[in-house]
């Protein structure tokens, strides 16, 4: 994932018949997203939230054909910062702790169950021994 955030900025930018894929699969599942009653409703609640037009959905189509591949990269170019992300991993740390270090992608903290920076080793208390590893 980190490679792919990287080359899109890099040596590998999204290709048009990428772009032409996806926006392709994305128009044929539209109506599928607009089946139920309860659908539509939550997409014109999902408008009101957002301070869009309630037809927003009908505009959908059009919009999604109407990108372009400059577009994407200009945006790719202002959005995609793999640098800025924070990775957050959770599982067994007795297994995991390696494996994340050998990845040498960021300072690793290691939190509690509830949050807390742990400072040593052991289950913290009240805690069930998953800690999470994140950056």
């Amino acid at each position: 994932m980190l490679r792919e955030l990287n080359d899109i900025n890099g040596d590998r930018p999204v290709r048009d018949s990428e772009l032409k894929r996806v926006i392709a699969g994305a128009t044929r599942e539209l109506p599928g997203r607009f089946e139920t009653a309860r659908a539509m409703l939550d997409s014109m609640v999902r408008s009101a939230r957002y301070h869009r037009p309630l037809d927003d959905a009908s505009t959908l189509e059009r919009r999604y054909t109407s990108l372009k591949l400059d577009d994407l990269q200009r945006a790719a170019a202002t959005s995609v910062n793999p640098n800025a992300l924070v990775w957050v991993i959770v599982g067994d740390l007795t297994r995991i702790r390696s494996q994340i270090e050998d990845l040498g992608i960021a300072p690793i903290e290691i939190r509690d169950d509830t949050g807390n920076a742990r400072t040593t080793g052991g289950t913290p208390a009240g805690g069930d021994g998953r800690d999470r590893v994140r950056d």
